[in-house]
């Protein structure tokens, strides 16, 4: 019980190995028991005995690499923290809004900063269609073909035009984004930063 306890209590990037030697008479394939016991220890290794020295040798060796393997891992989530918090603390400072555009279903996610160089609220919705309608008429057309260039080529976004805040007032907005692409190099999605520059 302290075992599966301290092993429930591990962190989501741990799969502590376990080697389990066992008898003929109580390997998984024939007691219902240790299966059980190895559904509890989760990442266990079960050795019958006997067994040659150099099977328990090559075990350890295969359980040690896969729990290096997870430190690795913890190591490059750290890293993925902190350079997230570096990004919103940058975010921040420069007073940008963060945005994404999906290619194929046009699906849009706004930080509440990007909300609010549109005149909304941090939780006011706010989509493609929103950012569309926002758009001062008379540049309606430029920035949807800006878009669509970029979506089609793959090159930056870089656009600076007017909107018109849910009040009437008018203000100018910066627009920039680089586009994502998958393995087949088709754009999957706009990653960019607005500021209000009016």
């Amino acid at each position: 019980n302290p075992l599966t306890a301290c092993l429930r209590r591990q962190p989501p990037w741990s799969d502590f190995p376990i080697i389990l030697l066992t008898q003929r008479e109580a390997s998984p394939e024939r007691s219902p028991a240790t299966a059980r016991l190895g559904e509890i220890l989760g990442n266990v290794i079960f050795l019958e005995r006997p067994f040659h020295p150099s099977t328990l040798t090559s075990a350890v060796r295969t359980a040690v690499r896969g729990r290096r393997r997870q430190y690795e891992a913890r190591a490059r989530l750290q890293e993925l923290r902190e350079s997230e918090e570096r990004l919103r603390t940058a975010l921040q400072a420069g007073e940008l809004g963060s945005w994404t555009l999906g290619a194929r279903d046009m699906t849009m996610t706004c930080s509440g900063s990007c909300r609010a160089h549109f005149g909304r609220g941090p939780n006011d919705p706010f989509d493609y269609d929103d950012l569309r309608r926002s758009v001062h008429p008379q540049e309606r057309a430029r920035v949807e073909a800006a878009i669509a260039h970029t979506l089609a080529t793959g090159e930056a976004y870089a656009l600076e035009h007017r909107t018109i805040w849910p009040d009437g007032s008018e203000h100018w907005s910066d627009m920039r984004a680089r586009a994502l692409t998958d393995n087949l190099g088709r754009v999957t999605q706009l990653v960019g930063v607005s500021s209000d520059i009016t």
